[in-house]
This record gives structure tokens, sequence and C-alpha cells, in this order.
């Protein structure tokens, strides 16, 4: 095995998540072990414990990275038309859903992961989420005019909130459940054009 002066810390936290990635890219969650990660950077597991403190915070760290791929996939410049709210809230579903397809295994640790209790140390973490949630306020606020900026971003929520319901029936493969005849493009459909019908109509968050 290799001596833990052969690289310096930030380097052991790029070979460490490196090697945390390839695993769950090829297994998920649950092949993540401390011993399998050694195994392939050729460190003892204690190392781990010492450059992230504990798995959970390595774990965290490679969710912040998902999260940055989600934000430059959902941020491209073809996930939004500027004139029609309705469009750019599908387009940025269809996106979502391309990149869940694409990154099943990060997608569910993103979201298979209890937050620590020490909220402090969690704000960077916590500056990814908004910035995510950034993306769908940008998008209501034209049709929001009332409200304030904390509606906006209580209904920017609950409305992902719903998205991501059916995103994860999908992926759990539970759709079977809600209906044979169900489909997760014309559910999501149905979906944003109700809640959009709702909000325009709704005189606490709109101009009749």
């Amino acid at each position: 095995m290799a001596r833990r002066s052969d690289h310096s810390r930030e380097e052991l936290q790029r070979l460490i998540l490196d090697a945390a990635i390839s695993i769950i890219r090829e297994g998920g969650k649950e092949s993540l072990t401390a011993r399998r990660v050694s195994a392939k950077t050729g460190y003892v597991p204690g190392t781990i414990y010492n450059v992230f403190g504990s798995m959970d915070a390595l774990i965290m760290h490679i969710n912040a990275k998902t999260m940055d791929l989600l934000y430059h996939e959902l941020s491209k410049p073809e996930a939004t038309k500027k004139d029609d709210v309705v469009e750019n809230l599908l387009k940025l579903a269809s996106a979502y859903r391309k990149f869940v397809a694409d990154n099943k295994n990060f997608w569910l640790l993103l979201f298979d992961t209890s937050l620590p209790d020490d909220r402090i140390a969690l704000d960077w973490y916590q500056g990814k989420v908004d910035k995510l949630f950034e993306l769908i306020e940008n998008i209501l606020s034209p049709v929001m005019t009332k409200g304030g900026p904390q509606k906006l971003r209580m209904v920017s929520r609950i409305l992902w909130s719903s998205f991501h319901g059916l995103c994860y029936l999908e992926e759990k493969g539970q759709f079977r459940t809600v209906g044979k005849s169900t489909n997760l493009a014309d559910m999501t459909e149905l979906l944003v054009e109700s809640f959009m019908a709702g909000l325009q109509n709704n005189k606490t968050f709109s101009k009749a």
C-alpha cells in the first residue's frame, strides 16, 4: 500500500472521491464501503476518515458533485424558452428525466442520504441545493407577480417535489402501483399544465 506521505491532502481527497464515484457508478450506494475505497486507492481505510471525517461526509461530497453536474445539464440554453413558462418547465423536466436515466445510481444516492444535524457545516451544501431551485424560480417568476420571494421559493419546491415523486416512482419500478396506463412524460405534462393553470388563476400569486 502507498504511504500517506505520497499525496497531499487535496490529492488524497480527489483520489478518494474518484474511487468512491467509480464504485457507486458500477454498483450503487450499497457497494460503497471504506474497504472497497481502500482497495482502489491503495490507502488504509483510516485515511478516508482522516480526510473526510466519516463515510457520510464522503457521500455528501459525492452528492455535491452530482448536483454540480445536474445544474450544468439543467442550465444549458436549450433547456428554456423565454416566452413560454409551461414549455420551459416541460423542457426542464425532460432534461431532469434524462439526467436521472443517465446517472441513476448517483441520483438515488442524492435522495437516499440523510443530512447530518450540523446545519452550519452544511451551508456549502445547501447553497448547491438552492442554486438548483433557482432554475425553477427564474422560470416561474414572470407569472408569480404577487406573494414575494418566500412564496416563489415555496411554490417552486412544491412543483419540484411533485415531479420528483413521479420520477422516484418510475426509477423504483413502482408505477404499476399507480396503474398500468401511467406514463411519466404524459403525467409530467398534465402536472405542469394543471399546476400552472391553478397558479395563474390564484389571485394570491398572480394578477387576475
